[in-house]
């Protein structure tokens, strides 16, 4: 139980606050949380837990604790001895480099700015989370229902930054239509139907355009398609910076 504290109102004292931990908490029914005690008195908490990578994310918590605390130690700034001054050269391109910014209308930089170690150790926590298997559901979003019928996508093969996709389809034979692309949702793909195509919805027109997109992936892009070839398209999915190297190289 809570402690709980009172203001006086009148002549008598009714109760003002409630200091229960997480008293104002707003967890969603079902909703897990993890919570780590890293140091006396210090708690991190990991929310959306799920049961099956409860083990992977307490490991997690338990190594990014770890990593935080070895980086603080070692980012300790100690001055260099003896001291290295700047050659008439490198003195040079710091100056040609600020006349430069200065005539593009940018800011000089006096001062740097550094990922936290708290950072740096999510990005390692990050870099080798559990990817998803083979035959794991892909969360699919049907924008707008035609005549092609899809059943779901599953994941083919999982390589971080780049990710193979089956799309199931109810309809045999459809037709790769477009691919649309967005910053905030996820990649659509229209699919069609011909004369050959087979099992459609027949409460819309044959004409009528299905348009699917991979919800659980915003930001990202098609890479390449593979089909549909009876029930089955290929769908290669690459991350926003994935997709920018290989359009920079």
């Amino acid at each position: 139980m809570g402690e709980a504290l009172y203001r006086k109102k009148g002549r008598r004292y009714v109760p003002a606050l409630d200091v229960e931990p997480w008293s104002h908490d707003r967890m969603e029914p079902g909703a897990f949380r993890l919570t780590h005690c890293y140091e006396a008195g210090a708690r991190r908490y990991e929310y959306d837990v799920t049961p099956d990578r409860a083990a992977w994310r307490a490991a997690a918590m338990e190594a990014k604790a770890g990593m935080v605390k070895a980086m603080q130690e070692r980012a300790i700034a100690t001055p260099e001895a003896p001291e290295t001054a700047y050659t008439p050269q490198q003195k040079a391109i710091v100056e040609k480099f600020r006349q430069d910014m200065a005539e593009a209308g940018g800011l000089l930089p006096r001062w740097w700015r550094h990922a936290k170690p708290e950072q740096i150790a999510d990005a390692g926590v990050e870099a080798v989370a559990p990817k998803k298997q083979r035959g794991d559901p892909v969360a699919l979003r049907i924008v707008e229902q035609g005549a092609v019928r899809v059943n779901a996508a599953a994941i083919e093969r999982d390589c971080g930054s780049v990710v193979l996709v089956y799309v199931d389809l109810h309809s045999k034979y459809a037709e790769f239509g477009c691919v649309m692309h967005s910053d905030k949702d996820g990649p659509r793909i229209v699919l069609e139907a011909s004369e050959l195509t087979r099992h459609l919805d027949d409460t819309r027109p044959r004409e009528s355009h299905t348009m699917i997109e991979f919800a659980e992936y915003p930001g990202w892009q098609v890479f390449a398609t593979e089909g549909p070839a009876r029930y089955t398209m290929g769908v290669t999915l690459v991350a926003p910076d994935a997709s920018s190297q290989s359009a920079n190289a």
